[in-house]
């Protein structure tokens, strides 16, 4: 998202990161400067255990934007409160989220806990001159658990787009389905296996599914469960490269979305801008653009609810190209150009209060 917004803001972007990758370094080039803030000055002992109050160089700056989406990183407005600020929110209670998945709680059960987190950090989200949400499903989130000085409409929906140059179908349908994700817990891999599995059931022979994704060795256990129970049919491509990405988008058949409580969803898009229809389980910002039954299906979290979709497209090709087609009308909606003039029509009435 930094990256993209960096191409085609009209601004000088400088980047301040706790830490990079070194392949990633290359991206951030020319007049775009990259401070990495661990090293730059020596650190106290509590900066060290928490980055995100580390106080920033600001010196050269006009606007301070801070992505919101780890835990405690609201906390940076607290040493860092000298220029406009603008607080972008690409999620938020992801803990709460995690530890109902991880413990398997009620949906909902840790929302006082929630609430609880709210009320302590109300004071460090007002210190922002303007709140971003990504989705409307976040800004819901914030209004929910967080005591606001401003009213709920004045958090701004300002959604992360796609390159629909780069994503753009080709217009075939293999006979695989598609899930594009990081291998973790949190996106539920294991919903769209089982579904998978209870579809070949119903259906018989052909599919594939494949399941391709950044993977960080931390998640390694997962990993070789999700491979436990999977058939043969299940295939998995792990670090995929851009190129290999982008030709598992353009052949698939359709693409499964099961991410728990997902604030946006990026990967849905991507494929839509494919022209392929998406299939996808509960709440999350995909919401805010994936609309039933005309560029996909939003169902319940159920496997069976998800192979009866898919079993649905299966045997309908003529509605898969409809939704794919849908799809992709919809996608154009959601490109990079519109998230930067808006992110840049909000710095610019900042930088004038």
């Amino acid at each position: 998202m930094i990256l993209e917004y960096k191409k085609r803001s009209k601004h000088e972007v400088i980047l301040f990161t706790e830490k990079i990758e070194k392949n990633a370094l290359k991206w951030f080039s020319g007049k775009h400067e990259v401070i990495i803030t661990s090293p730059f000055r020596k650190q106290n002992l509590l900066e060290r255990l928490y980055p995100s109050i580390i106080k920033l160089p600001l010196e050269n700056a006009d606007v301070l934007v801070v992505f919101i989406g780890e835990l405690l990183s609201e906390t940076i407005i607290l040493r860092n409160n000298s220029i406009p600020a603008i607080g972008y929110i690409a999620g938020t209670f992801r803990f709460v989220d995690f530890l109902e998945k991880e413990l398997n709680f009620k949906t909902g059960s840790l929302s006082p806990l929630a609430k609880m987190y709210g009320l302590a950090f109300s004071n460090l989200f007002n210190k922002y001159d303007e709140l971003v949400a990504n989705s409307n499903f976040v800004k819901q989130k914030l209004c929910r658990w967080i005591r606001l000085k401003r009213t709920c409409d004045r958090i701004h929906v300002i959604h992360p787009g796609v390159d629909t140059e780069f994503f753009k179908p080709v217009w075939k349908y293999n006979e695989y389905f598609l899930v594009v994700s990081r291998i973790e817990p949190l996106k539920r891999l294991e919903l769209a296996i089982i579904a998978f599995n209870l579809f070949k059931k119903l259906y018989g022979h052909r599919f594939q599914l494949i399941i391709t994704g950044c993977f960080n060795p931390k998640n390694q256990y997962y990993l070789n469960w999700l491979n436990s129970i999977a058939k043969e049919d299940v295939k998995f491509i792990i670090n995929p490269t851009d190129d290999e990405l982008l030709k598992l988008y353009q052949g698939c058949y359709a693409f499964i979305f099961t991410s728990f409580r997902e604030p946006f969803g990026i990967t849905p898009l991507e494929a839509m801008s494919c022209g392929k229809p998406v299939i996808a389980t509960g709440q999350g910002g995909y919401e805010d653009y994936l609309i039933d039954s005309y560029n996909g299906f939003v169902t319940s979290q159920s496997p069976l609810a998800i192979a009866k979709k898919m079993l649905l497209l299966a045997q309908n090709y003529e509605l898969v190209v409809n939704m794919g087609e849908n799809a992709r009308k919809t996608a154009l909606f959601f490109d990079w150009e519109r998230f930067t003039k808006c992110m840049d029509h909000l710095v610019d009435q900042v930088t004038v209060i």
